[in-house]
């Protein structure tokens, strides 16, 4: 087990709990994605390895501490108290802020003429995170392929056949079934895109609210 503590030297609020939740989330899959990673933490008892063990060791020590430091510079970057011009540069970088002001440089506009997606509420991130949920219920329903190979997999079939499409957990599990070690019955092949559309849509219910 590995346990990250960041300690501020004030009362923490809210908005600085859910940055540093975000990045120790990342650091967390850094870690889960890295399979060799737990080698790092034999450091104290290096001396009983062999050499070509002692190689791997030393290599995801010096990675671990490398995320580390990310960790801590990250942190202090995105709590530290921002000036007003570097708070503006920051909504201006976002895509629905620039859509927004994009829109109404050009005068007033209608509600009707007005674009929801990604002006009001990012869709594309949205979109994401729902589609991750949908691979995560196939996998809990028993669908046995590696999580991270099935995510790399639904982004192929995004690029491919394009985001709109209502039929990427469809592909995704012929794509399965074309690749030799994969063999699903027409009736687990149904459970399977059930339960990733369910979990899809109540995802996006879930995570849909308008932009600050």
């Amino acid at each position: 087990m590995l346990m990250v503590s960041i300690i501020f030297d004030e009362q923490t609020t809210p908005e600085i709990e859910q940055i540093v939740h975000k990045l120790c989330l990342e650091f967390s899959e850094k870690l889960l994605k890295t399979e060799e990673i737990f080698a790092a933490f034999y450091i104290s008892d290096i001396n009983n390895f062999e050499d070509e063990d002692k190689e791997v060791i030393y290599k995801y020590n010096a990675l671990v501490k490398l995320w580390v430091q990310e960790l801590y510079w990250n942190v202090l970057e995105d709590t530290r108290e921002k000036s007003e011009e570097e708070k503006i540069a920051t909504l201006l970088n976002k895509k629905h802020m620039f859509m927004t002001l994009k829109k109404l440089s050009k005068g007033p506009t209608t509600l009707e003429g007005f674009d929801l997606d990604d002006c009001l509420f990012d869709s594309t991130m949205l979109s994401q995170r729902a589609r991750i949920e949908g691979i995560d219920a196939m996998i809990n329903f028993g669908l046995k392929i590696d999580r991270q190979k099935a995510l790399i997999l639904i982004d192929e079939i995004v690029k491919e056949y394009g985001s709109n499409s209502p039929k990427h957990y469809n592909y995704f599990i012929r794509r399965l079934n074309e690749l030799e070690k994969f063999s699903i019955s027409f009736i687990d092949q149904v459970r399977y895109i059930a339960a990733a559309v369910m979990a899809y849509h109540a995802q996006k219910i879930k995570l849909i609210k308008i932009y600050d």
